[in-house]
This record gives structure tokens, C-alpha cells and sequence, in this order.
């Protein structure tokens, strides 16, 4: 009766308020896209943040046309091959792209939503997000880690970057010449610091002091500084730094070959000491002598 049809669309229109109080909660663009049973697409619900975000009409004619023709044509094609897939196996679907906007700005949208098959076709429910900051700070990372893996592959010590679970992050060239391991140091990403150490102890002349003061450095976690002798007569000198990034703790080692330094400062020494030596020897020559000069001629004074 009338009452009963009243009540039902007093509580379709709480349902409709509730749901818009919802949508404009949410962080980004909740939509419904539809394929018709012709295999039509097209947008029947749109929540307002399209307004904002995307900077169209939510209610608009032809809305899907519009905002695929803002999707820069060299990511288009993905785009339309994504939902095609999507549509084809009635999977979810998970897909970013650039967004020109109707400002000139250029975005880019995270979109995700999930299939339901309806009496009138193929529905995905769903929701677009702009994820122009996070798009923005990967690409500083990745740079970030472009320059430092060029600087740490060009600096003349041997660099190891630990992980705090004990697994190499990054190492350089110089790193595998010094330790004389055949192998890029791409290669050794993940490998074991333990065995690695381990592995390495017969190349020094005290194993055991070389491999406990690795374990002492992680467990004080302090900057410090030690040298070694190698089996072969090198000297390495070893600097550990501990730090923190945004994946936690890590540790970072430094080796030097400073052999021939040490060999200098050694000749520098001993060049030092024979010159004091000599400039004694002078004085106590000068002092005789002038004691000998003086000694003939103390009767006559």
C-alpha cells in the first residue's frame, strides 16, 4: 500500500545519504563500472570525489570516454588492454596510470575493483586513488639508489652494506678484488654475512681476532676502526658505521688496503729516528770535542 511504498523509499533515500556520507569519506574515487550484456562500458555511479580528484562531473554523459581520453596515449593502450582482460576472465582488476587533468596536471591513479555478475551484465565494484605522491617519492628513491650504487661502485675501498638479519645488501668491485672473490658484486646480493666471514677467515693472519671483532661491532653497535694482517702480507684497515634507514637497521663496513701507507709511515719512522740517532751522535761528537779544544789549553789559562 501507500504507507508501506512511503517507508520503503524513506529507507532507499537513508540508504542513498549513508552511502554518499561513505563515498566521501573514502581517500579517492569510489565508481561502479558496468559491461553490458552488448559489451558496453560505462560508468553508472561515480561518488563526488571526482570532482575533486579527477575534475570531471561524476554524473556526466559519456564519463568513461572522457576520462580515458585524459590518459596520456602512450599508457592508454595498457590501460584499455587491462580492463579488457579484466572483463574477459571476470577477474579483479589492478592497474596505475598517468591522468591528464582538466587543470593540466598530470596525476597518477591506483585503480582497484572486483567483478560481480549481475542480471543486467558484468559490474565492478571499485575505487580509484591518486597516488601521484607515492609515484613521485618512488621515483626520488630509485634515484637515491642509482647515484649511491655509482658512488659505492666507484670508491676505491671495499664496501659491504649489512642488513640487520645478516645479509648483504650492496657490496662494489672493490670489495670482491680485495677479499679475491670471482664474482660480480650483483651476485652476491643476499648471500650470508656469517658464512661470508667464515669463509674468509683463512686469508688473515689471526681468523679469530678478524671474525670476533665483527660480532663484537654488531653487538655494540658503536663507529669504530681496526686493521689486520693478511696471510699474504697485506694490511686492511676496517671501518664499521652502524645507521638506520627506512627498512630498520643496517650496517655498513669499509675496507681499505693500506699496506703501502703503513709501509711509508713506517720508512717515515725509521728516516725520523735515524735523524734523531744522527743529531745525537752530532752532540755528543760537538761536546767532545769542544771538551778536547778546552782541556790543552787549561794550564796556560
Amino acid at each position: 500500500d501507500v504507507t508501506e511504498r512511503e517507508t520503503a523509499r524513506r529507507a532507499l533515500r537513508e540508504s542513498e545519504r549513508q552511502l554518499r556520507g561513505l563515498a566521501g569519506s573514502i581517500p579517492g574515487v569510489l565508481y561502479q563500472f558496468h559491461v553490458s550484456p552488448g559489451g558496453d562500458w560505462t560508468f553508472p555511479y561515480m561518488s563526488e570525489k571526482a570532482r575533486e580528484i579527477l575534475g570531471v562531473d561524476p554524473g556526466a554523459d559519456q564519463l568513461f570516454d572522457q576520462l580515458v581520453g585524459r590518459v596520456p596515449g602512450s599508457h592508454r593502450e595498457a590501460l584499455l588492454g587491462a580492463i579488457e582482460e579484466a572483463v574477459e576472465q571476470r577477474s579483479i582488476w589492478d592497474h596505475e596510470f598517468p591522468y591528464d587533468s582538466p587543470s593540466g596536471e598530470r596525476i597518477w591513479l591506483h585503480g582497484r575493483s572486483y567483478p560481480e555478475r549481475t542480471g543486467e551484465g558484468l559490474v565492478f565494484n571499485g575505487v580509484l586513488l591518486d597516488v601521484t605522491g607515492r609515484k613521485e617519492a618512488r621515483r626520488e628513491l630509485e634515484r637515491q639508489k642509482v647515484v649511491f650504487q655509482a658512488l659505492v661502485e666507484h670508491l676505491p675501498a671495499g664496501v659491504l652494506v649489512e642488513s640487520n638479519d645478516r645479509r648483504i645488501q650492496a657490496t662494489n668491485s672493490a670489495f670482491c678484488e680485495i677479499f679475491g672473490l670471482g664474482v660480480a658484486p650483483g651476485e652476491l646480493a643476499g648471500e650470508d654475512c656469517a658464512a661470508a666471514a667464515e669463509a674468509a677467515k683463512p686469508l688473515f693472519a689471526d681468523p679469530e681476532r678478524f671474525v670476533g671483532s665483527i660480532e663484537r661491532a654488531l653487538k655494540q653497535r658503536e663507529a669504530r676502526r681496526d686493521e689486520f694482517e693478511t696471510t699474504d702480507g697485506r694490511i686492511l684497515s676496517r671501518d664499521y658505521v652502524p645507521y638506520e634507514h627506512a627498512r630498520g637497521a643496517a650496517h655498513l663496513w669499509v675496507y681499505r688496503d693500506v699496506t703501502e701507507e703503513r709501509r711509508r709511515e713506517r720508512a717515515l719512522q725509521e728516516a725520523k729516528e735515524e735523524a734523531e740517532e744522527a743529531a745525537r751522535l752530532k752532540d755528543a761528537m760537538l761536546a767532545n770535542m769542544s771538551h778536547e779544544v778546552r782541556t790543552p789549553l787549561s794550564p796556560i789559562l
